[in-house]
């Protein structure tokens, strides 16, 4: 079941727009569409601080499949050289699951 660490998912330059997708999924791992989009929060390298938030687009026509974006300026927090985490949560059947992704701004 994905429900925890999802993983890295690579490096974005500063300035620029990180996409990537985050899958949900059943009790019986079956891809399969969330009760509502999933938020996501992002967080500093220590994650002591939230730089941003935002929800995930649907990608038409694929079960349980989403798209986040995170515009990686330095006005909103962004810096080279750090890596940051991206926690997301979804309800699937009135059940509460979480996905971490991290990144890197080079």
């Amino acid at each position: 079941m994905l429900n925890g660490l999802a993983g890295f998912v690579g490096f974005i330059p500063l300035e620029q727009t990180l996409h990537f997708p985050v899958l949900t999924v059943n009790g019986s791992d079956v891809p399969t569409d969330s009760d509502a989009v999933p938020s996501w929060i992002a967080y500093s390298t220590d994650m002591s601080n939230s730089l941003l938030t935002g929800n995930s687009v649907d990608i038409s026509g694929v079960d349980g499949a989403y798209r986040i974006s995170i515009a990686c300026t330095t006005a909103n927090g962004f810096a080279v050289g750090n890596v940051y985490t991206v926690l997301v949560s979804y309800a699937m059947t009135s059940s509460a699951r979480r996905q971490s992704f991290t990144f890197m701004v080079i």
